[in-house]
């Protein structure tokens, strides 16, 4: 996956990055890339990670260890408050 961003007056940085996912979490990112067919799995990653990085550092740091461990993060973003018991988000 590469992003393109440019500051204000400044050169375009880029950044690529490589991911390895699991058979579940490939399943789910077909599935998304299914509801918006005209983005691409990199597109859709990219919005994943920017969601990600909106979220307050401390629950950043949650969720990566609890996803370390092999836990479901589903937790963690209830006991947060962003995410409802039935999977919806506030």
């Amino acid at each position: 996956m590469s992003h393109c961003i440019k500051d204000n007056n400044i050169d375009t940085k880029r950044y690529a990055a490589t991911i390895r996912m699991g058979e579940a979490d490939k399943i789910g990112l077909r599935k998304m890339v299914d509801e918006y067919p005209l983005y691409n799995e990199s597109v859709v990653m990219r919005a994943a990670l920017q969601t990600f990085l909106a979220l307050e550092p401390a629950l950043r740091s949650q969720l990566i260890l609890t996803s370390l461990q092999n836990e479901d993060i589903r937790l963690v973003l209830q006991r947060s408050g962003k995410v409802l018991k039935n999977g919806a988000a506030l």
